[in-house]
This record gives structure tokens, sequence and C-alpha cells, in this order.
């Protein structure tokens, strides 16, 4: 997310559907985490009212920590249905419904990551209905199942079950100047 006034000044900042596996360490050195409120702006009213952390996996390795929350954000953000998994660190206190144990991703091995969950995934079906989720990342519809699956993807069998994905096309000839007004653009949505 973005700081310094990035985010709404009012409303929910909702997050969902997401998969993350070892957020690793940035150039500074520091942890990189799932959830961080680095500046201590999620929860404060005079800035941000909330954000809602929902159908997230979030997959750690050795100390990581889930979520590194500023004091604002103890209030500020809540949530439902997350896998927390693999860290040694304190799963989430913010949210209910957590599922601590793995999520059994397709792989973690170092250069083939795949975080498609497989058939016997705690994820599968343990989401709550998000409408927005819905076609998954990959364009499968969800639920396949009983409910919406956890995480970025959800799980298929067989042949992939997609939704039309729409197909935004942007013309312009010409050259155009940042800021310059008047010209004219052709914008073609397809599989509507």
């Amino acid at each position: 997310f973005l700081a310094n006034g990035g985010l709404p000044r009012s409303g929910t900042v909702e997050i969902y559907n997401n998969s993350f596996y070892n957020m690793g360490t940035a150039a500074s050195g520091t942890t990189r985490v799932c959830l961080e409120d680095a500046d201590n702006t999620f929860g404060d009213p005079t800035i941000y009212v909330s954000v809602r952390w929902r159908n997230n996996i979030c997959q750690q390795t050795g100390t990581k920590e889930y979520m590194k929350l500023g004091t604002n954000a103890q209030n500020g953000v809540s949530g439902t249905s997350n896998v927390s998994y693999g860290s040694s660190a304190t799963a989430p206190t913010q949210t209910t419904g957590n599922i601590l144990t793995d999520p059994l991703f397709t792989s973690v091995v170092q250069g083939s990551e795949n975080l498609l969950i497989l058939t016997g995934s705690p994820a599968k079906n343990a989401g709550m209905t998000i409408a927005a989720a819905s076609p998954d990342i990959v364009g499968v519809v969800r639920p396949q199942g009983a409910s919406y699956d956890l995480g970025a993807y959800e799980f298929y069998e067989g042949s992939v079950p997609t939704s039309p994905i729409l197909g935004i096309t942007k013309t312009h000839t010409g050259t155009w100047t940042q800021g310059e007004v008047g010209k004219i653009y052709t914008i073609t949505v397809s599989n509507v």
C-alpha cells in the first residue's frame, strides 16, 4: 500500500483472496510481512478507518511475523478466514477463524514456486463469499466447491472452468504530452 495519503481517508480497505509465501527481506534489511502498518495509520480515525483482511493465505518461514501493526492498528484491522502458517511468530489476533496449518501449496521450492492449492488443502472451501473475488486471479469462477477457497487461486479439477475475461484495447494515434487535454482515445471492451 502507499504511505502518506495513498489510501482513502475514510471507509474500509479490503484485502482479500491473496496468496503470500516467504515475504523475504527488503533491501534495507528489514523483514517483510504480509500486512504492515509501518507508519501507524491503520485504525487511526483521523487518517484511515479500517483494514479488513479476509480469505488470504500467508505462509512465512523462520520467525517472520504475519502482521506488523502499530498501536492504532490493533483496533483498526479485522477479518476472518485466513491461513497463517510456517512462522514461529504468533498468528494474528485481530482476525477470527484463522487456520494455522500448512495450506498445501503445489510447490514452494525456490525457482519453481506454484501457489495453487492441492486437493487436501485446508484452504479449500474454507472462505467466505466475496463477490468481487470471482473469478480468481487466472479466471477460474468461484466457488468450484461448497465455498470460496482461500488465496488467489480457486482449486479446480479437470479443465480450467473460466469466466470470460474482459478484453480492453486502447488505441491512440499521434503524440501525447502528459497533462495535455483534448486528445481522443478509442477504448474497445470485448467479452462483455
